[in-house]
């Protein structure tokens, strides 16, 4: 990387937000699919501090949050957790308005925008959701089992940016993991050691995180 900046070249930084409640191995593959493609230098995780979109669920205290996401990335060097979303204090927090803000705040990165395969079917319903990908590079992490091309991208974007959006799908190890699943175990007292790294389970053991909690009460 400081070759990189030594010849001039902007790193290329991967915005990758979201509730992270809990944070698990799937948010880790993306992250890591994102870095292995060769597209990014480093990716930035942020968790959500004012989502527009909540449905009226109610999520684990950001802090908790935040240090479950920090503990998750802590072995990865090129990972970056911040605090981006509360310390700009946009509210709500739409992708768009975070992602100007981090290029005008950051100007030494070239920003990208890493999202899952479920994000990018109803990424034309974002607010202004077609500047969003005309601006910006984005980088999807598809489902296992989802085929996401540039014909069926056709049906919601003009050909120039569904091109642009299938040519960023990631190749990886995928993982059928859903946060609504993981909560349902957890209040269930079930081990999620295979879908939750030890550092991230650890500590939501010890605040006893999601075990009095009802699956009713959360949408992933």
């Amino acid at each position: 990387m400081d070759g990189m900046k030594e010849s001039g070249k902007k790193l290329r930084a991967a915005f990758f937000g979201g509730a992270f409640d809990p944070p698990h191995r799937g948010h880790l593959a993306a992250a890591r699919a994102a870095l292995d493609s060769g597209r990014s230098d480093c990716v930035w995780l942020v968790p959500a501090w004012a989502p527009p979109h909540r449905d009226g669920r109610a999520m684990a205290p950001y802090e908790e949050r935040l240090a479950m996401l920090r503990a998750l990335a802590a072995a990865e060097p090129r990972f970056t957790v911040s605090d981006f979303e509360r310390e700009c204090g946009l509210e709500p927090s739409y992708t768009f308005c975070e992602m100007a803000e981090l290029e005008r705040r950051f100007p030494e990165y070239r920003w990208q925008l890493l999202i899952g395969g479920d994000s990018l079917a109803a990424l034309h319903e974002w607010h202004r959701g077609r500047e969003l990908a005309a601006r910006w590079e984005v980088l999807t992490y598809p489902r296992p089992g989802s085929a996401i091309d540039e014909a069926s991208l056709r049906r919601n974007w003009p050909a120039e940016l569904a091109a642009k959006l299938a040519a960023g799908v990631l190749d990886g190890e995928k993982y059928e993991i859903s946060s609504t699943d993981i909560r349902r175990r957890l209040a269930n007292g079930e081990k999620t050691v295979t879908v939750i790294p030890e550092a991230a389970a650890d500590h939501l053991r010890r605040r006893g995180l999601y075990s009095a909690r009802k699956d009713g009460e959360r949408k992933a």
